[in-house]
């Protein structure tokens, strides 16, 4: 089985998003079936391209540039974005996969479902529509926006032939609000599991690492570490809020106590979290519903693998993946308070840390690429197999 997956990003790049395709594509080209990337501006070899995503070098990917450098007029993009679609649907050999505002043009370019066209798997992570929106836990379903941005993600949806879905959360939510009825799967975000955990010297109190933003609870940890006065905290990672957090660790009462190591390739990341004592994972509930409600966090995957005990929020995300005081401590969102007392426990208590530690690395082993590959290309299949047999699996 040929898998095409269109991605209109530059490469190379620190984005989740990218890591989290090729390493699925890298399980999916092991188990066996042609993966390729059709992605948009490349401007390293795809073997160094795979090494920062932390897949083999080696894997049996091609990666190639289809979509072209941004345009001076805004306006030219789209068409420019067309030609290229129509390019890529002449194969109907192969099943394309797509994700975000990307798989909303590859919708339209293929039209309704029809057993000549390439058969399509929409990947959704979230409700593009309510992006915009922010709006509270528990709105979305009663009032969705009647914006065009739902009537393309809702046409995306009908066209689709299978749906990958990143959690429960966002299976419900879409499904509530679309009419599709499709085959699915949910495939959460991967992680590698090492053989053994790290002989690494915990030398480090508190480690975080991912995008160094409010919304991913960066802001709240430092106000954490304000009440743990003998702490001291690693931040791992780069973004939009950098100088307000260098601002804030400045202060008296942090001063001196925040080590910013700053961005760093996806496959040096573990050497830094392995240090650590205590991981942080602090998702603001208030701030965005997508990371309280809808995603599968990569980084608290990558923690747990490496038994790292974690203090997380607690939210559906954080469930979905984590129970409280098996293989985590959860805390209420946006309460430094609570997340420093949790991070106080299990400094002060190192057989916690190593009981914690040890359920997180047993559970992180669901999360495996290779089964969120088995669960993809299982749908894929499925689709494939419907079509070959010209049965209509829509």
């Amino acid at each position: 089985m040929e898998l095409r997956y269109v991605y209109d990003v530059p490469l190379p790049n620190s984005f989740a998003a990218t890591t989290q395709i090729l390493r699925t594509g890298a399980a999916c080209a092991a188990a066996g079936h042609r993966f390729s990337l059709a992605a948009g501006l490349i401007s390293a070899p795809a073997e160094e391209i795979l090494r920062q995503t932390g897949a083999d070098p080696a894997a049996d990917i091609s990666i190639d540039s289809v979509f072209p450098d941004r345009p001076r007029h805004r306006w030219l993009r789209p068409l420019m974005r067309a030609a290229v679609l129509r390019r890529e649907m002449r194969s109907s050999e192969r099943v394309l996969i797509s994700r975000g505002e990307t798989a909303l043009a590859v919708a339209a370019a293929l039209g309704p479902r029809h057993p000549k066209r390439p058969r399509f798997v929409l990947e959704i992570h979230k409700l593009l529509c309510l992006d915009a929106a922010e709006r509270q836990v528990g709105q979305y379903l009663e009032a969705l926006p009647n914006s065009r941005l739902r009537r393309l993600e809702a046409r995306a949806i009908s066209r689709a032939d299978g749906l990958i879905f990143l959690t429960e959360a966002v299976r419900t939510a879409v499904q509530s609000a679309f009419e599709t009825n499709a085959p699915w799967v949910v495939a959460p975000s991967g992680v590698e599991v090492p053989v053994h955990a790290p002989d690494s010297p915990h030398d480090i109190d508190l480690v975080f690492a991912g995008k160094i933003e409010a919304r991913k609870g960066v802001l709240l940890a430092l106000e954490m570490l304000a009440a743990l006065p003998m702490a001291r905290l690693r931040l791992i990672g780069d973004g939009a809020d950098m100088d307000q957090v260098r601002h804030r660790a400045a202060a008296p009462d942090l001063a001196d106590r925040v080590e910013i190591v700053g961005r760093v390739p996806h496959s040096d990341v573990a050497r830094h979290l392995a240090r650590g004592r205590v991981g942080l994972c602090l998702l603001p509930a208030e701030i965005d519903h997508v990371s309280a409600c809808f995603s599968s966090p990569m980084k608290l995957l990558e923690m747990m693998a490496l038994g790292l005990p974690v203090v997380a929020s607690d939210t559906a995300s954080v469930r979905a993946v984590c129970t409280d005081g098996v293989d985590a401590l959860l805390v209420p969102p946006d309460d430094p308070a609570c997340m420093a007392a949790a991070a106080a426990r299990l400094l002060e208590d190192k057989a916690m840390r190593k009981r914690l530690g040890a359920a997180a690395r047993a559970r992180a082993k669901d999360f495996s690429w290779e089964r969120r590959a088995q669960r993809i290309a299982g749908l894929c299949q499925t689709v494939d197999d419907g079509y070959s047999a010209g049965a209509n699996i829509g």
